[in-house]
């Protein structure tokens, strides 16, 4: 019995014993009959059915070893996946692509602010902006003179 899209039997209404529509199945989708493939048919590598006894042993060995090769490489793929270092490196790349991201936005962040601020202490022609150079110039003046003050007083 052939089956629709590939579905298992269960799904689509039945098996090869039981006829679809069967109580403790779910009939989904219509059952095409045709041809009951036998054990002998097998599908190449090209989709083509083709009997066991068609192939010669030359054919057979030569698509074992393609499949030998195949699944060589894959297992050697898999290998490098889990190997230890390649593990570590992808988490440091990890890590550094995180750093990277952080740093560039700290200085991004850090850009702004300096803009902001000489945009408020410099003018539009490139000269300092007197009214509010002298207040931030005479606030720096005050905070240094109370450290000084205050690292005098500790060492006595």
């Amino acid at each position: 019995m052939v089956h629709e899209e590939g579905a298992p039997p269960s799904l689509i209404g039945g098996s090869d014993r039981h006829p679809p529509g069967g109580a403790d199945t779910l009939c989904l989708a219509p059952v095409k009959t045709g041809p009951t493939p036998t054990t002998d048919d097998r599908v190449d590598d090209g989709g083509i059915d083709v009997p066991e006894a068609a192939r010669s042993a030359a054919e057979i060995e030569e698509r074992i070893a393609r499949r030998r090769e195949s699944l060589a490489v894959t297992l050697d793929e898999i290998a490098v996946r889990v190997h230890p270092r390649t593990i570590v490196g992808d988490v440091k790349a990890r890590a550094a692509g995180a750093v990277d991201r952080t740093t560039g936005k700290a200085a991004v962040a850090v850009t702004r602010t300096v803009d902001g601020v000489r945009a408020q202490l410099v003018s539009a022609e490139g000269g300092p902006r007197l009214d509010r150079v002298i207040p931030v110039a005479a606030l720096a003046v005050a905070v240094t003179g109370l450290l000084v003050l205050s690292s005098r007083r500790r060492r006595r």
